[in-house]
């Protein structure tokens, strides 16, 4: 059995003796390090993007196909308005139904024509 020495009374104790409602500080690291693992697991592999339908928007998380630490996507189907013609569409647009796609559905698309947005509908 271990002993060490109390300083402030000069007695002697057991570990075993000693208050163990709070953790020691290597217990919290690990909790801590844990905890930070998590995160970044939980950020690089769930996203999320908002359906808006009629006065109410819905978020909708999903588990990526590849990770990446970009949490937040567009899917242009979830929307109402009529985005979804080809020649209306944005560089920037694109781009966003491009990620969209490779990391929700696991399509990777150049978003050039009709036939490739309906391909990214879930």
């Amino acid at each position: 059995m271990s002993w060490k020495y109390r300083y402030e009374t000069g007695e002697k104790y057991s570990y075993s003796n000693a208050d163990t409602a709070t953790p020691s500080g290597r217990r919290r690291m690990k909790y801590f390090i844990l905890a930070g693992v998590l995160a970044l697991l939980a950020i690089l592999k769930v996203g999320y993007y908002e359906e808006h339908s009629e006065h109410e928007i819905y978020t909708i998380f999903f588990v990526k196909k590849t990770p990446t630490l970009r949490v937040k996507f567009f899917n242009i189907h979830a929307n109402d308005g009529d985005y979804r013609r080809i020649e209306t569409l944005s560089d920037e647009r694109r781009q966003k139904i491009k990620d969209y796609c490779k990391y929700r559905l696991g399509i990777e698309t150049e978003v050039k024509t009709q036939a490739d947005i309906v391909m990214c509908a879930n």
